[in-house]
């Protein structure tokens, strides 16, 4: 007698976890099992969704982003970072276009301890194609910024070697290869959103 009132007991928990998860369903799950007809005006209600307010594209090393920002329209830039041996961020490399049509805005985001009387110098094929001003110290790194023009940057994605380039608080030279792969690409798609 137990055992069937343990089996039975069993069943009615099962019966009642069923029909709660049907209650935790939507309405449009529940019109999608009900009719053919329904389950096709389902697919079209979700086909219709709104697009991603973020998103991201890989060009080789470069990433290229885009953010929605409202009644503006949308944000985008293309980024590089370079990673330390800790999995830490130690050097940033963003690109976007800039308060002109033929102008790209360059930043860079470095460690702190940097002479910020110099500025940070963005080299393609040996050429200084940035000359990017240090703008602020926070504690997460230094932030040099400036606008170079779209066809200097253009040869950057052609080039073989890429380098950043600037000064440490005792005036030695610091010096990250970045690699070009993808940049190209990223800028192309960067020109044409």
């Amino acid at each position: 007698m137990m055992r069937e009132l343990r089996t039975a007991r069993a069943a009615w928990l099962r019966g009642a976890a069923v029909i709660a998860a049907l209650a935790a369903l939507p309405a449009s799950a529940m019109a999608q099992a009900s009719t053919p007809g329904a389950r096709a005006a389902a697919a079209t209600r979700t086909t219709m969704a709104l697009p991603p307010d973020r998103t991201t594209a890989q060009y080789g090393e470069w990433t290229l982003r885009c953010q929605m920002t409202g009644a503006e329209g949308r944000n985008c830039d293309v980024s590089l970072t370079i990673i330390y041996q800790r999995a830490q961020p130690l050097v940033q490399v963003l690109m976007r276009r800039g308060t002109d049509a033929s102008s790209l805005g360059v930043a860079v985001q470095v460690g702190v301890g940097v002479t910020v009387s110099e500025p940070a110098r963005l080299l393609i094929e040996d050429e200084a194609v940035a000359t990017l001003p240090f703008q602020r110290c926070v504690p997460q790194g230094c932030f040099a910024e400036g606008q170079q023009a779209d066809a200097q940057m253009a040869t950057a994605g052609r080039a073989e070697t890429m380098r950043l380039e600037y000064r440490n608080a005792d005036g030695a030279p610091v010096v990250f290869q970045a690699p070009t792969r993808g940049l190209a690409a990223a800028l192309q798609a960067l020109g044409s959103l």
